[in-house]
Formats: C-alpha cells, structure tokens, sequence
C-alpha cells in the first residue's frame, strides 16, 4: 500500500477513535455527575490515555501523508545506486586490460569527456608523442573517439559502459 493512502487510512482512523472517546467520555461524565461519585475518577487516566494514543495515530497519518518517501521513490535511489556500480564495476574491468598509461588516459577522458588532447597531457603528465601513441592505440581498439576541430583534437569515450 502507498504511505500517502495509508497516512489517510491512519487519520481516518484516528478521528473515529477520537468520536468514540468523546462519546464515551461526555457519558461517563454525566454518570459521575448523576451519583455525585466525590473519589478519584478512573476514567480520568482512560481519557490521558486516549489522548496520547490519539496524538500518536493523529502524528504517525501525518507523517506518511507529507514527509515519508513512498517506496517507488525508495526503488528508484536503489536502481540508481546499483547502475552506478555497475558502470563502475565495468570501468574497472576494463582498465585491467589496459598499461598504466591507457589506464591514465582512460580515466581522464572518463572524468571529463571531449578533453582536449592538451589538456589530457598536462593531466596524465605524458609526454606529447607518448600520448599521441596512447591515443591511437585507444582509438585504435575502439575504446576512444578523437575529433578533429581545427588544430585542436578533442578526446571522447566510445564505449557504452
């Protein structure tokens, strides 16, 4: 059941529960009035009691009605969270297969596709021509895509992870 409906169920509930202790309550008030009951009253602590039960069931339908994520929502965070891992798991997996020097690259394009082919040696800390065979090496295995725009080589991911 969704929490909103049940939130409504649960108000619903407790405004019954809230007439029935009226009732009950005016009736024994005018019994102890009609004997002039002059003891301690017991039905004193079944309405403090009432009371609380009320406020508690009043608290718990408003608190699924407004505040509680429904479960789809839950669902959703939890398939997110999993296909994230699993994209990562995959990278990972794929860069077990590469040198130290691929496995840079790969990481940097990952972090910030279209990098420029500059900017990608200043944060692998390679050398020009060194990357320039990394890059073709990748691109070679289908694993990178590079765009020529000007003088200016721009690096993407290939692969669907």
């Amino acid at each position: 059941m969704d929490n909103k409906r049940l939130g409504i169920v649960i108000l619903g509930i407790s405004v019954l529960f809230t007439v029935v202790v009226l009732i009950l309550s005016e009736e024994a008030s005018q019994v102890n009035s009609e004997y002039c009951i002059l003891s301690s009253n017991p039905g004193r602590i079944f309405s403090h009691i009432s009371i609380g039960v009320i406020c508690s069931t009043i608290s718990l339908g408003i608190y699924l009605l407004f505040f509680s994520k429904s479960e789809k929502e839950v669902m959703r965070l939890i398939d997110k969270q999993k296909s994230k891992e699993l994209i990562d798991n995959k990278f990972e997996i794929l860069l077990k297969g590469l040198d130290p020097d691929e496995k840079k690259v790969m990481s940097a394009v990952r972090e910030q596709d279209g990098i420029s082919q500059h900017t990608l040696g200043l944060r692998t800390d390679l050398h020009k021509s060194k990357l320039s065979l990394v890059v073709s090496s990748l691109e070679h295995k289908d694993l990178i895509k590079k765009d020529k725009k000007g003088k200016v080589n721009y690096i993407y991911i290939r692969i669907e992870l």
